[in-house]
């Protein structure tokens, strides 16, 4: 399977999300808006939940990059 979005572009994305010190619904918006920009789309409840995993994930990129990779739909 090809990676949507690249593994420089998936630990810029996480590292603004914890640095900007966003709220969930925040960081889903953000997310929501990285996904788009690259041709994708996914829900406001995943968005959501992917951004509520970051926080319990702090560490793991790998981690964060197949969430958000799983969650998205070709538009």
């Amino acid at each position: 399977m090809q990676e949507k979005f690249s593994a420089f572009e998936v630990a810029s994305l996480r590292n603004h999300l914890l640095r900007c010190g966003m709220d969930t619904f925040e960081a889903g918006d953000m997310i929501k808006m990285f996904v788009a920009h690259h041709g994708y789309a996914i829900s406001t409840e995943m968005a959501r939940e992917v951004a509520s995993k970051l926080e319990n994930n702090v560490n793991n990129i790998a981690c964060f990059h197949e969430r958000l990779e799983t969650a998205t739909l070709v538009m």
